[in-house]
Parts: structure tokens; C-alpha cells; sequence
């Protein structure tokens, strides 16, 4: 008998947007979703529709404006920080403030959520530190400072930094922004491989369609009309990614499994 599957995320009624006090700007809503361990999901959507703001609310970065979030079957709201960080970590595109840390020790910061006040790194935080350099192969690159390395390189340690950190739920907003192709594959490449050898829950918001629909086990297509989530195969075949871009400019190529000059 299979065993039921585990969902690590999962949402009801979910409403994203931002509150202030003259009134709320609901972005989407009725989102019920679900995200499982051993998986890499892609969100993909045109810009400005929501896909960072539904990555930070579903990371606790960003309230919701209503239903409810479950992380491991409880309400979000019920873990307290230091156990959240150690349920769900995220890298975001935003560039890291200007400090003189060295590579190992902005990986070795993703080990806070378990170290004491002093922030003493026992052996247990060593492991998974030096785990996370092995998988993300970041060993050339530890005595360099942070500000001295490429965009691609400081992604991949953002990563190794977030495998340091040893949570189920890994968020990733735009990760291949900036990069050239060899780096884009090549991240894409180490997620899908972190999924799958390491059961990680990996969501991530980007652009590169033609990637996503290659590497991703699911796709969570966002538009004005709401999120559709499902195997990629799927949403391929139901020509749900024909209607991601309502544009006379361009359509989809499901042989290709690419969006291409429209030429009518």
C-alpha cells in the first residue's frame, strides 16, 4: 500500500496583497495550494502579478490578508520564529549590505536558527555548514569575500547558505536574474538535484519558462484570473501555459515548449 503523500505547505482560501490603513490591495485570492518534499515547483506569470508576494507570504516575510497557511499541519502562526527558520528558508534577489564577510561565514550564518546566544558553531552545525558546500561545490570560493564574487557565484552561495540552514521548504525568488545561460542551467540543475536527493520542497519564482517546463515536476501558473498548479505535463497538454501571456505578440509552442513571435 502506497504511503499517503506529505505535504509540507499547504493553503486555504489564501488572500496575498498589502494592508495599510486606508484599505487592503488584494493581489489573488482563494489560493488553495500545496507544496510536497522531493519536489521542484516553478511559479511562473508576467510581471507584477503577484509571484514575489505570494513567496513572501507563504515564507511569513509578508502577512496574509486571509485564509490560512499550514506548514507540517499547523497554522503558520503557531511556530514561533527560531522554529520557523528552522522549517522554511528563502533567497531573495535583493543584494546582501555591505560587510566584510567571508564566503564560509555567510554560509555558516544559515546555522543561527540552532545556535546558542553566543553563536557557537557545535558539530552538528559543521556537518550541515560542510554539507552545504559539498552540494553546492562552493569549496573554491570560501576565502573569498562576498562583494568579490560574481552574481552566479553569490547566488549559489545564498543557496549553499539556505542548505546550511537545514529546512524542509526551500523559497527562491528570481534566482537566475542576471545570469548567463551556463549559470542558469546550471542552478536549475542543482535544485532539481536538491529536490530530489534531499527531499527538499523547493519553490521558485522565475522567469525562464523554458527551463521551468525542462526541469520543474510541477508548474503553478499565476494570471489575473487566479493560480493554476499542476504536473507539467499537464498544464502542457491542457494548453494551460498558452494562456500565461495574453499577448497578440507571441504564443506557445508546445512542440518546442517555448513562447515564440506570434506571426498572425
Amino acid at each position: 500500500m502506497d504511503t499517503p503523500k506529505q505535504h509540507t505547505i499547504t493553503t486555504s482560501n489564501l488572500q496575498i496583497g498589502y494592508r495599510s490603513k486606508k484599505k487592503d490591495l488584494l493581489i489573488a485570492s482563494g489560493l488553495n495550494l500545496s507544496l510536497e518534499g522531493g519536489k521542484l515547483v516553478c511559479l511562473l506569470g508576467k510581471n507584477g502579478i503577484g509571484k514575489s508576494t505570494l513567496l513572501r507570504t507563504l515564507s511569513h516575510v509578508q502577512p496574509r490578508l486571509g485564509g490560512e497557511i499550514y506548514i507540517d499541519q499547523q497554522k503558520i502562526e503557531h511556530w514561533t520564529a527560531p522554529e520557523l527558520a528552522q522549517k522554511i528558508s528563502t533567497v531573495f534577489t535583493e543584494r546582501i549590505p555591505a560587510n566584510n564577510l567571508s564566503v564560509y561565514e555567510l554560509i555558516a550564518l544559515g546555522r543561527q536558527p540552532y545556535t546558542n546566544w553566543l553563536g557557537k558553531l557545535n558539530e552538528s552545525d559543521l556537518h550541515y555548514i560542510n554539507l552545504a558546500i559539498k552540494q553546492t561545490q562552493c569549496e573554491d570560493l570560501l576565502s573569498k569575500k562576498h562583494h568579490q564574487l560574481s552574481d552566479g557565484q553569490l547566488q549559489k552561495v545564498m543557496i549553499a547558505r539556505s542548505l546550511a540552514q537545514d529546512t524542509p521548504i526551500i523559497t527562491l525568488d528570481e534566482p537566475t536574474a542576471h545570469l548567463d545561460i551556463h549559470h542558469k542551467i546550471s542552478l536549475f540543475m542543482l535544485l532539481k538535484r536538491l529536490a530530489k536527493k534531499m527531499n527538499k520542497a523547493i519553490l521558485v519564482s522565475t522567469h525562464e519558462i523554458h527551463y521551468a517546463l525542462e526541469m520543474a515536476d510541477e508548474l503553478w501558473l499565476m494570471d489575473e484570473n487566479g493560480l493554476q498548479t499542476g504536473a507539467t505535463k499537464d498544464l502542457v497538454k491542457a494548453k494551460q501555459i498558452d494562456q500565461l501571456f495574453s499577448s497578440d505578440l507571441v504564443k506557445f509552442d508546445a512542440i518546442s515548449r517555448q513562447f515564440v513571435f506570434s506571426k498572425d
